[in-house]
């Protein structure tokens, strides 16, 4: 299957040049949009697989804003950002956005194709993480769990066939090791696997037959996320 491809850039000249080069090497460009706000409301309707996105955007909204309003309701698309600029500031945007990679304008053709490989690659193929938990490492097939809950300074992960993962570490910990974007949050003591979500309510979320809650600031993120999909 074709990737497909957002470009959100507001120089008519680059975006064009980025347009023919993806479709010369087989990638489906969805569109190109020249605003941040524009592209969000584009994203709320459409999922594609990889958003290539200027951080300076004609608009008062910035593409690190875009990121960031992107992160808010599950988006899963890959982000490569593209800069002309290396100011601290911007620097500092980037390094505290979950972006993939960053490139600087001009933008080398052969560096930029080889890069949207590398992330589509690792959108698609990766499954295992190593979570630690002090000085031991665990493997965690993310396609096997059902879901995970927090219990105070524990979690219980939950996976397939009854299986049970309980490790010592906190809800937003095991976050920033599991950058995959099967998991989602539902609640302040719950992360769910959307491939095994049956049922969703105003107020719950069936994985399988496990009842689990959607706490109120976790309800609309999680209506909009599925309703995507």
């Amino acid at each position: 299957m074709t990737n497909s491809i957002l470009i959100v850039e507001d120089d008519p000249f680059i975006s064009i040049s980025l347009e023919g080069l993806l479709k010369n090497n087989h990638y489906h460009v969805v569109d190109s949009i020249d605003n941040a706000e524009d592209a969000y409301n584009f994203c709320k309707n459409e999922q594609v697989d990889l958003i290539l996105l200027d951080i300076r955007l004609s608009g008062e909204k910035t593409g690190l804003w875009l990121e960031k309003e992107l992160k808010k309701i599950y988006y899963s698309a890959k982000i490569i950002f593209l800069t002309a600029f290396n100011d601290q500031e911007t620097i500092d945007g980037i390094l505290n956005s979950e972006a993939d990679i960053y490139l600087t304008k001009p933008i080398n053709r052969k560096s930029l194709i080889s890069n949207i490989q590398l992330v589509l690659k690792q959108k698609t193929e990766k499954s295992i993480y190593t979570i630690a938990e002090g000085k031991k490492k665990h493997q965690l097939d993310i396609r096997s769990v059902l879901f995970i809950k927090s219990d105070g300074n524990y979690l219980i992960i939950h996976q397939q066939n009854g299986n049970k993962i309980t490790l010592r570490k906190k809800l937003k910990e095991i976050q920033k090791e599991i950058t995959c974007t099967q998991l989602i949050r539902v609640h302040q003591s719950f992360l769910v696997n959307k491939n095994f979500v049956t049922t969703i309510s105003s107020t719950h979320i069936f994985v399988e037959q496990n009842k689990i809650p959607i706490s109120k600031p976790y309800r609309g993120k999680v209506r909009t996320f599925f309703r995507h999909e």
